[in-house]
């Protein structure tokens, strides 16, 4: 890797250091090559924020995109004409069983990500690549279809926007649950989701988390992320209460016992 690579690595590898403000202006300058903006999807933490046109209350550690695998080859010419294009952070540059797993870029310091999804007769399958440990990763939602994960909202007096589903980006967010990703509960739970959507989406991740079938609301969900804790502490507070009741019950048996004995 050429050491103006290792600079951009090291400029963007440092956690959640990007504003909403830079990535949403990362997103209108890609927007700006022809062709880009309708072929990708917004993904992650962004979501919620674009669809609200609401500023984000926290920063981001990068600006993730999905696209469908027939328009991933195209995208990376695009990006390559537009001189963004970094070989080091490509999945194709190593050796990945032939698959495609996306590539990253930078744009004014923003690490900006393009993913591939693919539509199956099962469902979905979404292909990751992490550029710095050069992992891979490859997920099937079974049972959904590509309007379930992607979607083309249309906002009220702005442009639509084009984002991966707001039910795929919550139900994430839950399996998750990092704090940025509870700050982010917030926003969603303001957004109007598709509750059959959510449905699907809700059963499709159930395989990734066997209890999420006893959801059936971001309500519930939301509920379920702020209590955790708090529901943990109660049911070990409990157990402590029954062991201290026994410990207690025992020391006075012990003593009548000793009391009888020397009588």
């Amino acid at each position: 890797m050429t050491q103006a690579v290792m600079d951009k690595v090291d400029l963007s590898y440092k956690g959640d250091v990007f504003s909403y403000n830079q990535l949403v202006n990362a997103l209108k300058k890609l927007n700006e090559i022809k062709g880009f903006e309708t072929m990708v999807y917004v993904s992650g933490g962004l979501a919620p924020y674009l669809y609200l046109n609401t500023p984000s209350t926290r920063l981001h550690e990068d600006l993730d995109l999905v696209c469908d695998k027939f328009d991933i080859e195209t995208l990376r010419e695009m990006i390559k004409k537009a001189k963004l294009y970094i070989p080091e952070w490509d999945s194709l540059s190593y050796e990945n069983d032939g698959e495609d797993y996306g590539f990253s870029f930078l744009v004014d310091g923003v690490p900006v990500g393009i993913f591939p999804y693919e539509k199956k007769i099962d469902g979905i399958k979404q292909n990751s690549f992490d550029p710095f440990t050069r992992e891979v990763k490859s997920k099937v939602y079974p049972g959904l279809n590509k309007s379930d994960y992607i979607t083309i909202y249309k906002r009220d007096k702005q442009d639509d926007i084009r984002l991966m589903s707001l039910e795929v980006v919550t139900i994430s967010k839950y399996l998750s649950n990092r704090n940025k990703d509870r700050i982010d509960f917030a926003f969603l739970a303001k957004c109007n989701l598709d509750r059959e959507k959510f449905e699907r989406v809700k059963n499709a991740f159930a395989s990734l988390r066997n209890d999420l079938s006893k959801y059936n609301s971001i309500k519930v969900l939301t509920m379920a992320m702020k209590n955790p804790i708090k529901l943990k502490q109660q049911k070990q507070g409990g157990y402590a209460s029954v062991i201290t009741i026994i410990s207690s019950v025992s020391l006075i048996v012990v003593a009548l016992v000793i009391y009888m004995f020397n009588r």
